[in-house]
């Protein structure tokens, strides 16, 4: 799991993470990831891990989010 932090929510459910690890802001979405926690802020400290086929294509999404 990697660790890092909801930098923005946008209003259709979907957000980004910044992993503390470093490099670019990472795309989530609520109902693909299927979040176990659906109130997340911005600030929040998350456990993510990147979607398999995302990064086969090269984006970088994160799924199973939840706040730690």
């Amino acid at each position: 799991m990697r660790i890092g932090y909801v930098t923005r929510l946008g209003a259709r459910g979907f957000g980004f993470l910044q992993p503390v690890d470093g490099g670019p802001d990472v795309f989530f979405s609520y109902g693909e990831c299927h979040l176990r926690d659906n109130d997340l802020d911005v600030g929040d400290r998350v456990q993510f891990e990147l979607d398999q086929f995302a990064k086969k294509r090269g984006d970088r999404r994160a799924c199973e989010v939840r706040r730690v």
